[in-house]
């Protein structure tokens, strides 16, 4: 079985604890389909000569083409802010800089509410990619105007940058045959044909984003159906439930697959960031071949 997807992208929903498990699922194909990205734990998995990886958005594609294409960059801008970051935390942690920190709540550290002011401005990646890694439990939270807005997580200093330059290696080099865009999924899908593979990770259909359209579940049911049509091979991870909601919005059609099983997600922790309970949660994993 394969290792464990190496951690470029803090993002909700991250399939990092299931990837491998979801990666024995899949059956031989010719080009692997990811078109919600999102942090690509199971795109880092598949092995195929071709793949084609996708996400309607913008900002978070742009990290992913930084990784390909500009490695560098992206690496020497994460280890300036991380620098900076740590000679603020040195006096935040002090008796001095606790009693400075409460009175400037939602100020300090400036190096972390900068670059949040940065992104909502003009939708930095470098500034997207250091606020993932030290906002409060990771957790990618845009309020009602499309503005990230979680706050720093102050016992957290973010990835060191040694470790986060080996990440971006690792990336950089699993990428060379990864085709990104910025693209609606059904665009990206047009170039799917049968004997190709495509895993769908779409947000839960009926949730609200706030940074992009929501998916709309007709739509997605009749996608679905046109890549049986074609002969193409799909999984898609799609509802699931937790301990204390039920996240079945919209029913699958039975119809379109031939396998359902539920994998466990390990603990909700926007739950317990939100709502001061983490809740186990177990997804829906549907195909249309047998598992």
């Amino acid at each position: 079985m394969p290792g464990k997807t190496p951690s470029l992208i803090k993002w909700s929903g991250s399939k990092r604890t299931q990837a491998a498990l979801l990666h024995s699922l899949i059956p031989p194909h010719d080009r692997y389909f990811e078109p919600f990205l999102g942090g690509g734990a199971l795109l880092y998995l598949d092995i195929s000569p071709e793949a084609f990886a996708s996400d309607i958005y913008k900002p978070l594609i742009d990290i992913w083409l930084l990784a390909k294409h500009e490695p560098e960059l992206l690496v020497s801008d994460y280890t300036q802010r991380w620098l900076t970051l740590q000679e603020e935390l040195i006096y935040l942690r002090s008796k001095d800089g606790k009693s400075y920190l409460h009175a400037n709540k939602g100020k300090v550290p400036s190096s972390y509410y900068d670059a949040r002011k940065e992104f909502n401005k003009h939708g930095s990646p470098y500034a997207l990619n250091f606020i993932l890694r030290t906002c409060v439990n990771g957790i990618v939270r845009f309020n009602a105007h499309g503005e990230f807005n979680n706050s720093f997580h102050l016992s957290r200093d973010g990835m060191a940058p040694a470790r986060f330059e080996s990440v971006v290696s690792q990336w950089n080099r699993r990428l060379k045959s990864v085709r990104i865009d910025c693209s609606d999924y059904r665009n990206t899908l047009d170039y799917a044909r049968p004997g190709d593979f495509v895993y769908l990770d779409p947000p839960y259909l009926g949730c609200v984003n706030r940074y992009c359209q929501p998916v709309e579940a007709t739509q997605y049911f009749n996608y679905i159906e046109s890549l049986n049509s074609k002969g193409v091979l799909w999984m898609s991870s799609f509802d699931g439930y937790s301990d204390d909601k039920d996240y079945k919005s919209f029913a699958f059609p039975e119809s379109l697959y031939r396998s359902h099983r539920y994998i466990r997600n390990g603990r909700s922790f926007t739950s317990g960031v939100l709502n001061a309970k983490e809740g186990s949660v177990h997804e829906s994993i549907y195909a249309n071949f047998l598992f």
